[in-house]
């Protein structure tokens, strides 16, 4: 069934025992790559201080290299089938908190400060499955914009919508938000040997450094600026303020129009631009020129 040099032997047995069977419909392809998970936690930088917050714990093969190097893995779980095999399996690790949870329905800030954490102190380590991927970062970019690392394992076709620049096709939300939140690079590269069952299609390891200047820095950004993102790029193509005044927002927020008209000459734009031509820095100023005038834009 899994080749005996990508996982070891207790997991195998523990596979076996609980007859186990993945759901694809969950997007169930659990990494069995000793090097890959060496390599994640190798990025992640732990030291015994450390605590990581792991979206979907699988079968626990990460989330036991990461406990043996951190202070605290919180790993949240969605499928509670697999609770008898990771209860054995990590029996010995007392530095895990295993959530059986929906990630999209828990509020990530709340869970931390519930356990006497604060969410800049915190990394990430999460393998999305495609079809939530960008739901799940949305919201981690929402809850936990100011968390000091996240390493995101994304099928191969999410890495363009997650690094796309302004004026491409793939530029939205989840591309602003990530390069705000800081510098990001893959670091590994996976075929679908290294997961079992084999998807089929190739991985991507990416590493998402947090910049302490702009997300990190602003407070009152999260799910209201999430929110924002969503509602400027429904109507990418269409000219921002024409829409805006189509709509009733500058009847609606008296000092939004003035606000807007600010915009425009400080940033050097035509009055014509389109959201999904400005830069991610011009769309966080955006937001709180928005903010600033006492409007509130969202879908």
């Amino acid at each position: 069934m899994i080749s005996p040099d990508m996982a070891d032997q207790n997991f195998e047995e523990l596979i076996n025992k609980y007859n186990f069977v993945p759901n694809r419909a969950l997007g169930q392809n659990f990494l069995i790559s000793r090097r890959a998970v060496l390599n994640i936690a190798d990025e992640l930088e732990l030291t015994p201080s450390d605590v990581v917050l792991e979206i979907g714990a699988g079968t626990g093969q990460l989330t036991r290299e990461l406990a043996n190097r951190a202070r605290l893995v919180i790993a949240v779980e969605l499928d509670r089938r697999l609770e008898p095999l990771l209860t054995s399996y990590l029996r010995d690790m007392h530095s895990v908190d295993l959530i059986w949870a929906d990630v999209l329905s828990v509020d990530l800030r709340d869970l931390l400060e519930s356990k006497g954490l604060q969410p800049d102190t915190i990394k990430i380590a999460a393998n999305l499955p495609y079809y939530a991927t960008t739901d799940i970062m949305l919201k981690l970019f929402a809850d936990l914009p100011t968390a000091k690392k996240m390493i995101l394992m994304v099928q191969k076709e999410a890495v363009g919508r997650i690094t796309a620049k302004p004026g491409s096709k793939q530029y939205g939300p989840l591309s602003v938000l990530t390069s705000l939140y800081g510098e990001i690079r893959t670091f590994m590269k996976l075929s679908p040997q290294h997961f079992w069952p084999r998807p089929d299609i190739d991985s991507s390891l990416l590493s998402l450094t947090a910049r302490r200047d702009l997300i990190g820095a602003d407070v009152g950004l999260g799910t209201e600026f999430v929110d924002f993102l969503i509602y400027a790029f429904q109507h990418r193509r269409k000219q921002f303020l024409g829409r805006l005044r189509k709509e009733g927002k500058f009847d609606q927020f008296l000092l939004l129009e003035d606000a807007m008209s600010c915009f425009v000459l400080d940033n050097n734009l035509n009055s014509d631009f389109r959201i999904e031509n400005l830069l991610p820095e011009q769309l966080l100023e955006l937001y709180k020129r928005a903010v600033a005038a006492e409007s509130y834009l969202s879908s």
